[in-house]
C-alpha cells in the first residue's frame, strides 16, 4: 500500500497543506496494481474559484468521504477517506481522472487542489488525504474537505461524482485537555493515561464513524462503542462523531509527578459547538502515616494522646485532631474533641481530658493534609488508642470500741484471758460442758480455761 508525499511550500503561513495522498485497491477481488508515485500528482490552485461549486448540497452525494485519523489540532493533521465505484471502462476517452479538493474553515473556502491520476485497477478505489491543519487555527471552528471528481458537470456518472463532507471542529467536537492545577495558562500537561468510550445515538457503528486521536492507541468499534486507550503524548484528546454521540472519559495513570483528580470521569456529548472537559491534576503528594499512644489512668486523672507524624515534608502544615469516643465502634458524637497545627513531621498531644465514669476511651487522630502531603488517620480500636480509666480505690474505716462507765460500787469483773465457747448444753462448769469444750478447744486451751474459771469462782 505505497504511499505519495508532495509537499508545497504556500506563500502564507495559515494556509492549509495537502500533504499526502493514498490510493489502495480495497477489495481483495478486485487484483489490480495500485497507482505509484508517478501515477498521481498533486497541485494547489493559486485560488478557491469554483469551490462553492464542489460543495455538495443535501442528496447530492454519490461518494462516501469520512474522517478517519489525524491530530484535529492547530499545527495538526486531518486524514480523510474517499471511497467511490471507479471503472476505467466506462470513462469514455479518458485515460487519466482528475479530483479537485477544497478545503473550508467555518464556512470559507481556504484551499483548492487538483489531484490527477491515471486509474490502472477497477473499482472501488480508495483514496486518503491527509490534510495539514494551519497553526492559528481557532479552536472550534468547523473544518470540512469536500471533492468531486470531474470538473466537467456532463462528464460520465463514472466520472462525475461528488464526495463529502467530511467535517471536523478544530481541536475536536469534544476536546479533552489535561492540565496542571493552578496553571492559569491552562497549557495541556502530557503523559496522562485514558480510557475513552463514544456511544453513538444508533447505538452502533456509524457513518460518520466517531473519531478519537491523541491517544496512543487507536480508535476501535467494540461491545457497541468507539473505545481508544492510552497515554495522551500532547495533553490534548479530539474526539470528532456524529451529534449526541456520549462519550466516558476516564483518567486512568497521572502524568509522572501528579495526582489524578479528585473525580477523574467524564461523560461529555458531542453537540452544535464545541464541548470541552478539562482534566486538572495536583501535583503528587507525599504518603503520610500517624501513629498514636494515650494515656490511661483514674477517674479524676486527665489523659492525652499523643500522635507521631512521619513521611511528611520538613515545612508540612494543617491539623492533627483528637477525637474520644465512649464506645469500641466509635459511633454518634465524640466526647471530646481538640485541633493542634502541624509544623512537620514529629509527636503532637492533645489537650488533656477528664472522664467523669471509668470505662474504655477510644481515641482517633485524623491529619489535615496540606498541599505537598497526603491526608492520614487512625482508626477505632487502633494499637495505643485506647485509655481506660478505673474506679478509684475505697478506704476502709476502724471503729473505736467504746469504753463504758462502770458503777464504783460494783466491782468490775475481769474477762477471762481464755473465752470458752458456749456449748450450749448448760454453765461451763458442767463436766459435760468441759468435756465438749475439750473436743472444741482442745486440751491445753480448755484445761487453761477451766482453771481461770475456777480461780474467779
Amino acid at each position: 500500500m505505497p504511499s505519495l508525499t508532495l509537499r508545497k511550500v504556500l506563500g502564507t503561513a495559515a494556509a492549509a497543506l495537502l500533504s499526502s495522498v493514498v490510493v489502495p485497491l480495497a477489495a481483495a477481488s478486485d487484483v489490480g496494481a495500485a497507482p505509484s508515485s508517478d501515477d498521481v500528482t498533486i497541485t494547489q490552485d493559486d485560488n478557491t474559484n469554483g469551490c462553492n461549486g464542489v460543495r455538495t448540497t443535501p442528496g447530492s452525494e454519490n461518494t462516501t468521504k469520512v474522517l478517519v485519523g489525524g491530530t484535529l489540532v492547530p499545527g495538526g493533521t486531518a486524514i480523510f477517506e474517499i471511497s467511490f465505484p471507479f471503472d476505467p471502462t466506462k470513462l469514455t476517452g479518458q485515460d487519466t481522472f482528475k479530483m479537485t479538493d477544497c478545503v473550508f474553515i467555518a464556512g470559507d473556502a481556504f484551499a483548492k487542489y487538483f489531484i490527477t491520476g491515471v486509474p490502472n485497477g477497477t473499482s472501488p478505489f480508495i483514496f486518503q488525504i491527509t490534510l495539514d491543519i494551519p497553526e492559528d487555527a481557532d479552536l472550534g471552528a468547523n473544518y470540512c474537505n469536500y471533492v468531486k471528481t470531474t470538473e466537467n458537470p456532463t462528464a460520465p456518472q463514472e466520472s462525475n461524482r461528488k464526495a463529502g463532507p467530511a467535517c471536523f471542529r478544530i481541536g475536536g467536537d469534544i476536546r479533552v485537555v489535561k492540565v496542571a492545577e493552578g496553571d492559569g495558562s491552562l497549557t495541556p500537561l502530557a503523559g496522562a493515561t485514558f480510557d475513552v468510550s463514544c456511544v453513538t445515538p444508533t447505538g452502533g457503528e456509524t457513518v460518520p464513524p466517531v473519531v478519537i486521536t491523541g491517544l496512543s492507541g487507536q480508535t476501535s468499534f467494540s461491545n457497541g462503542a468507539y473505545v481508544a486507550s492510552g497515554v495522551s503524548a500532547t495533553g490534548e484528546i479530539a474526539i470528532a462523531g456524529p451529534i449526541d454521540t456520549e462519550c466516558t472519559v476516564t483518567e486512568t495513570v497521572p502524568p509522572p509527578g501528579y495526582d489524578l483528580p479528585a473525580d477523574p470521569t467524564q461523560v461529555l456529548t458531542i453537540g452544535r459547538n464545541q464541548v470541552t472537559g478539562t482534566f486538572v491534576d495536583p501535583l503528587s503528594r507525599n504518603d503520610t502515616s500517624i501513629v498514636t499512644s494515650a494515656t490511661s489512668g483514674t477517674v479524676g486523672d486527665a489523659v492525652t494522646d499523643t500522635a507521631t507524624l512521619s513521611g511528611a515534608t520538613v515545612d508540612a502544615s494543617g491539623t492533627i485532631t483528637f477525637s474520644v469516643y465512649d464506645n469500641s465502634e466509635c459511633g454518634g458524637d465524640p466526647v471530646f474533641t481538640d485541633t493542634v497545627d502541624v509544623d512537620g513531621n514529629g509527636d503532637y498531644t492533645s489537650a488533656p481530658f477528664t472522664p467523669d465514669a471509668p470505662g474504655h476511651y477510644f481515641w482517633i487522630a485524623t491529619y489535615s493534609g496540606d498541599d505537598q502531603n497526603k491526608p492520614s488517620t487512625g482508626s477505632c480500636r487502633d494499637e495505643g488508642e485506647t485509655s481506660v480509666l478505673t474506679a478509684p480505690p475505697t478506704h476502709a474505716t476502724s471503729a473505736s470500741s467504746s469504753h463504758s462507765t462502770t458503777n464504783s460500787s460494783v466491782p468490775s469483773t475481769p474477762e477471762p484471758s481464755h473465752s470458752v465457747a458456749s456449748t450450749g448444753a448448760g454453765p461451763v462448769n458442767d463436766e459435760l460442758g468441759w468435756a465438749l469444750a475439750l473436743i472444741v478447744l482442745g486440751g491445753a486451751a480448755a484445761a487453761a480455761g477451766r482453771q481461770t474459771y475456777r480461780r474467779l469462782h
